[in-house]
């Protein structure tokens, strides 16, 4: 699995843990809620952790040396 279909999942996974909390909130399911909490929060970190970072390393340019 490369990393895209791992975040696409992840977002999926995350919008179906807020739907189902706020479902379980308004039902009064405490194990549910804590549950849904839980695996929301998990994706969450998969998501971030699967990001990629952007480079802040200086890239050679094309302009001559001015020293």
């Amino acid at each position: 699995m490369d990393g895209t279909a791992l975040q696409r999942a992840a977002a999926t996974v995350i919008t179906a843990a807020v739907i189902a909390f706020w479902v379980t909130v308004l039902l009064g399911n405490v194990p549910a809620i804590v549950t849904s909490w839980l695996v929301g929060g998990l994706a969450g970190l998969t998501l971030l952790l699967t990001t990629p970072v952007p480079s802040t390393a200086s890239q050679p340019s094309d302009s001559p040396d001015k020293s």
